[in-house]
């Protein structure tokens, strides 16, 4: 069947307030007897802001313009998927590069809320994490991880959060199997805390072997306020 052209289903009723919002867009009879054309000229939009694109493409991405994803691919904020649903048409995607050297904050407090570790459990972690309100140890200020994620935003997608522990480790593997890691030699922040480490220490993240034990055996822990970096997510 025949699909009305991006110009005409402007000014359909009930369309996507971002089209209505465009003063350029002209209105023709024409019809698209393609419908990846149609998609793709439903994905080339104009005179939207970053934010404005973000919120389209994610709107796109509920509808018979989605994407089909797999591990490895540029995501819809432009990081690498690293975790898809069975039909591709949801995941996971890494931020495209660390944030670096931050403190991973709320030294010296009790956390015993934040304790996910599978895949899905970051996003809640990060929520707990910031309604905490924890700020930096320096004695010169700082930002934590929580302050630097809920201010992140790439390409106009800033619903970033900081990975749990088992969603740290697939990302690791998945990427760096297909050689798009980019992670570095040094050890990450992860939203997990076990409230048995008491209020000083978390769980950390090995970027250098991709583990969150010591060679031992034993868990990777650092006390809150080391600096380092992290590796935001985000899902779609």
């Amino acid at each position: 069947m025949a699909c009305l052209s991006q110009t005409m289903l402007a000014k359909a009723e009930g369309i996507h307030p971002l089209f209505a919002a465009d003063s350029k867009t002209n209105i023709s009879d024409e019809f698209i007897e393609d419908e990846s054309e149609y998609c793709s000229q439903m994905r080339s939009v104009y005179g939207l802001t970053k934010v404005g694109r973000a919120e389209h493409i994610s709107a796109l991405q509920e509808g018979e313009c989605a994407i089909t994803y797999k591990v490895g691919d540029l995501g819809p904020a432009g990081g690498r998927v690293f975790h898809t649903t069975e039909d591709g048409i949801h995941g996971l995607e890494s931020a495209p590069n660390d944030i670096q050297e931050l403190e991973w904050g709320c030294h010296s407090i009790q956390i015993d809320d934040a304790s996910g570790v599978k895949i899905g459990d970051g996003k809640s972690n990060t929520e707990i994490l910031a309604t905490l309100n924890c700020t930096s140890v320096s004695t010169w200020g700082g930002r934590t991880v929580v302050d630097a994620v809920q201010n992140h935003e790439v390409n106009g997608f800033s619903d970033w959060f900081i990975p749990s522990r088992d969603e740290m480790i697939h990302m690791y593997s998945v990427l760096t199997s297909k050689g798009v890691g980019n992670f570095a030699n040094t050890l990450y922040w992860i939203s997990t805390v076990s409230p048995d480490f008491g209020s000083r220490w978390t769980l950390m993240f090995n970027g250098g072997n991709g583990s969150v034990k010591w060679g031992n055996g034993s868990l990777l822990w650092g006390e809150r306020s080391l600096r380092k970096p992290f590796r935001p997510i985000r899902s779609f």
